[in-house]
């Protein structure tokens, strides 16, 4: 986790020496990314692992993926602590177009919030775009893709 936090400081650092130029930027932050990505798998907390992160530079547009991988058990164990679902409604429920609409709304605040707490530099920079990719390890549970910042500037 520390080393997460430490190649994000590190990529603050280098923002204002790129000025404007998200291509610059983006080509720097792919170097620095890709030794954070080496270091992967990362527990995260007791259920999300940070499986992989990716920086692409896509016409004039910086793009970056961050990768987690969802133990589905302790997922649903947490849910279990409010005592008001069964295993098997549980299962159901994040299953479920409802539930999936509750998890994304959920994914979505904490990408939202992890870039307003630690990426607030990355808003400055024109054609930024961040996601959060979240795969539970059972896999009939369809992935999430969740955008914590998007300002493309057409």
């Amino acid at each position: 986790m520390k080393n997460i936090i430490l190649a994000a400081l590190l990529t603050l650092i280098c923002i204002p020496s790129f000025g404007s130029s998200t291509a610059k930027f983006c080509s720097k932050l792919k170097f620095e990314m890709q030794k954070l990505h080496n270091q992967m798998p990362l527990e995260v907390d007791n259920m999300t692992t940070a499986v992989g992160i990716q920086t692409l530079l896509v016409g004039n547009q910086c793009l970056v993926n961050y990768s987690y991988l969802i133990n589905t058990k302790k997922f649903i164990d947490d849910m279990l602590s409010s005592g008001e679902l069964t295993t098997s409604e549980a299962y159901e429920h994040i299953s479920s177009r409802d539930g999936r609409n509750d998890l994304q709304e959920i994914f979505n605040d904490i990408a939202i919030g992890s870039v307003n707490s630690s990426m607030k530099t990355f808003k400055k920079l024109p054609n930024m775009k961040i996601t959060y990719t979240y795969r539970f390890d059972d896999l009939k549970i369809t992935p999430f893709v969740a955008v914590g910042l998007d300002n493309n500037s057409k």
